[in-house]
């Protein structure tokens, strides 16, 4: 089951159904496409994905993942595709540090595939992630009491798998989910402390590299304990469960 939320007036509108049902999946936006991926079914991890085509009100089938999982977070590149990152493995009971390209970007649907590409430095279950500077930053979901960062440089050929590099942590306890979203040439993150921060340069200098960056508070939002940063027509918005 698939809903539609118009988030200027609530309104719900019921959208046809996937092929396959599935929770703990995780989802993307791509070229007027809704990306989703894995999740657990009937006891069991999945590979299986599927894309709700706006314009066509229908779900298409993709390629089914490399590897089955649940919990694993999504981010599209432009020109580059789906990335798929981290998870769960319930037949291993552990978290994992896979990453997946969907090659989707421009092409036609029978024409995409999936490629592994280096594996993250840590372990995670449900990070934030986002796409900035022409990076994949991602934060949380790992083990340990602090909340961790990474960024990926993205491959730029076919034989390429990318390169991982650790970024700035926070000095916050690692509880909670961890939202992360690019609003405005910035790098925002909210977490199950309250605190909304920003990751910027030390420095004024434009184009610092992102091992130069540090994160900084901009506002405390209270009983913020399950954020989602949403961006949308050039505003933030920030969803938190009552």
């Amino acid at each position: 089951m698939a809903n539609l939320v118009e988030i200027r007036d609530g309104r719900v509108s019921e959208l046809p159904s996937m092929a396959s049902p599935r929770l703990r999946h995780c989802a993307a936006i791509l070229g007027g496409k809704l990306l989703v991926f894995g999740g657990r079914a009937n006891g069991s991890d999945l590979r299986s994905c599927e894309a709700y085509v706006i314009c066509n009100d229908r779900w298409e089938k993709l390629p089914d993942m490399i590897t089955a999982r649940s919990d694993c977070s999504a981010v599209c590149v432009p020109d580059v595709g789906a990335i798929v990152i981290g998870g769960w493995q319930s037949h291993m009971q552990r978290k994992v540090n896979f990453v997946e390209l969907l090659n989707c970007s421009g092409v036609p649907t029978k024409d995409v595939y999936w490629r592994k590409l280096a594996p993250m430095l840590e372990w995670r279950t449900t990070p934030g992630v986002a796409h900035f500077r022409g990076r994949v930053v991602v934060a949380g979901g790992n083990d340990g009491q602090q909340i961790t960062l990474e960024s990926f440089s993205v491959p730029s050929n076919a034989r390429d798998t990318g390169q991982w590099t650790k970024l700035a942590g926070l000095e916050q306890d690692n509880v909670g989910p961890i939202s992360l979203v690019e609003f405005k040439g910035n790098l925002l993150l909210a977490g199950g402390g309250g605190d909304l921060l920003e990751f910027s340069p030390e420095t004024e200098v434009d184009d610092s590299a992102l091992e130069e960056f540090s994160w900084k508070p901009l506002l405390r939002i209270a009983g913020l304990t399950c954020p989602r940063l949403l961006h949308m027509q050039g505003c933030m918005l920030i969803v938190k469960d009552e």
